[in-house]
């Protein structure tokens, strides 16, 4: 049986059941005689006066029109003022053939009749209608809830707030912030007082001393046969002032100086290093936001169509064309729709608390976004990345002053093979008063002298040579993790450039799942009404739409998450 014979049977049974809905038979009334317009009983047992127009199944409407009562213009107990040139029964039928396109059902049919006479009009019997809750068809049930739907505004409107971010306004937020960064600023200070304290070695080094000595007696001197006679005071006050510069250390204080200043371009490199990967991680919680109200946006709008489906799943179970199960499976559909809903708004809130932790904001602040999810090409030229993340990475450069500290090292454990030599002054004052003046037995208060000294260790059994070995060790060492961090950058590259170019792939893809997605979604919708499919094909069409829909959100956002982490990789500033 064909879907012709198929509307046709299903009409004509209609049509015989119709006095058991309660239906008026067409009787002309008397001029002047009240006429009381029948009720009629909406799909979910309302009773109400369908206007004309009022929707039909499609499925009955196609080919055959049962006639049946159309509701009067007059309200019940209204007297009939229309002229009463005539007294003839005038009949007009009603069409009701919804006309649909993409997943919206276009209404408004009019249903023909002559309010100018006074006789009662007809119409045909109405099918089972597909409509909704407030007597609204799918199509206007899905358009109303589709602002619902739509993404949360990226900015309040008329409302006081944090005004929307960009990347860019992002970024410099966080840099601003970061107690992370402000750590690696302050190394990089913590560096250049170390190379300053290295400097100070060069220069001459002076020291004051000032003493005092208490003795138990004052100091004799015998000389037999003579009786002892005192030579000093008990009492013994010293201000002694030294002056040392070193001449040759065999290195070593070039040596702790070149380190040290080496010290402050590896601070400032792990600073830079630290503030690249401080840009990625916004950027990533930036998009990962886009990303989430995507899926809360997706979510809305399945559980909008999901609504409207349960509206014209229960039309057809309350005039008994469908059997119970299926619209239980419509119901059970919708608490999962609103399970997932509350799932993406949950991982929306958790993206924005994360944001807003790498801005160092409250928590809690509400996050307005300006930029979306877009599609930006990018060229790809893997060997010209690698060349110029040998040049900018941040990591290859501390891998490279490693090893030139390594070196240094070397230098510094050599000295203590060579004589150290230094020349030293020493300025002193002595008398028996704090203000050392001298005393009674000393005419002289003060006292100077030059000493040069050689200091040579000859022999400390292989101590200062073993010690050369294990930095010759480091260096080689330092090499090694130099290289192995130049494969790693190379590999993280051409990593970063294949991410990009799937996630590109992945996007041209999903445009195409999408679209096919939505008209087969639409496919399956029309048949569900139609009667000629079940709402299993329906919500199996839905499912297949949500989940085209989140892939493709999911591969934008990679996209864009992936050119990130190919800046990052590039080292690009």
């Amino acid at each position: 049986m064909n879907i012709r014979t198929y509307c046709l049977v299903i009409t004509f049974i209609f049509a015989l059941l119709a006095p058991a809905f309660g239906e008026e038979a067409v009787t002309p009334h008397a001029e002047g005689e009240q006429v009381s317009a029948p009720a009629v009983t909406s799909p979910e047992g309302q009773g109400s006066s369908p206007t004309a127009g009022e929707e039909t199944s499609s499925s009955l409407a196609t080919d055959q029109q049962a006639t049946s009562l159309e509701d009067s213009p007059l309200a019940a107990g209204e007297q009939d003022t229309s002229s009463p040139a005539t007294d003839q029964e005038e009949v007009s039928p009603s069409a009701t053939t919804p006309q649909e396109e993409g997943s919206s059902t276009a209404t408004g049919e009019e249903g023909v009749s002559t309010p100018d006479t006074g006789q009662q009009a007809t119409s045909p019997e109405a099918a089972p209608p597909v409509v909704g809750a407030e007597g609204q068809t799918p199509a206007t049930a899905e358009s109303q809830a589709a602002p619902g739907a739509q993404q949360e505004p990226s900015s309040p409107a008329g409302e006081p707030g944090p005004a929307p971010l960009t990347v860019q306004e992002s970024i410099e937020i966080a840099l601003k912030k970061s107690p992370t960064l402000q750590a690696a600023q302050s190394a990089i200070k913590e560096a250049k007082y170390r190379r300053l304290a290295a400097v100070s070695d060069f220069l001459p080094q002076v020291s004051s001393q000032y003493s005092y000595t208490r003795l138990d007696r004052e100091p004799t001197m015998s000389i037999p046969p003579n009786p002892p006679f005192t030579i000093g005071t008990r009492d013994i006050y010293n201000w002694s002032n030294t002056v040392t510069q070193p001449i040759f250390t065999g290195g070593a204080l070039i040596n702790s100086f070149l380190l040290a200043k080496l010290g402050v371009d590896t601070a400032k490199v792990e600073f830079e290093q630290t503030r690249l990967d401080l840009i990625l991680q916004v950027k990533v919680s930036y998009y990962a936001v886009l990303t989430a109200e995507k899926g809360v946006e997706v979510a809305q709008q399945t559980v909008a169509q999901l609504e409207s489906n349960l509206e014209v799943a229960q039309a057809f179970f309350d005039v008994g064309m469908t059997a119970k199960n299926d619209l239980l499976q419509v119901e059970v559909s919708m608490a999962q729709a609103r399970q997932y809903l509350i799932t993406a708004q949950n991982a929306l809130e958790i993206t924005r608390a994360v944001f807003n932790t790498l801005l160092r904001r409250d928590i809690n602040e509400p996050v307005w976004l300006v930029e979306t999810l877009d599609y930006v090409p990018m060229t790809i030229v893997v060997d010209r990345f690698i060349e110029e993340a040998y040049q900018e990475r941040p990591e290859l450069k501390t891998a490279e002053f490693g090893v030139k500290s390594a070196k240094r090292g070397v230098g510094l454990a050599a000295s203590g093979l060579f004589p150290q030599m230094s020349v030293m002054f020493n300025y002193t004052r002595e008398g028996d008063t704090p203000w050392v003046n001298g005393s009674r037995f000393q005419s002289d208060a003060e006292s100077w002298y030059v000493t040069a000294v050689a200091q040579w260790n000859i022999w400390d059994w292989g101590k200062t040579w073993w010690g050369v070995g294990e930095n010759k060790a480091k260096v080689f060492q330092a090499k090694c993790a130099l290289e192995e961090i130049k494969d790693g950058v190379r590999l993280e590259v051409q990593e970063a450039s294949l991410r990009v170019t799937e996630a590109r792939k992945n996007i041209q893809v999903a445009e195409t799942a999408v679209s096919q997605a939505e008209e087969n979604f639409r496919i399956n919708e029309e048949r569900y009404k139609g009667q000629v499919a079940t709402s299993t094909d329906v919500l199996d069409a839905l499912t297949l739409l949500l989940q085209a829909k989140t892939n493709y959100y999911k591969a934008l956002s990679d996209y864009n998450i992936a050119k990130a982490r190919l800046q990052r990789a590039i080292g690009a500033r």
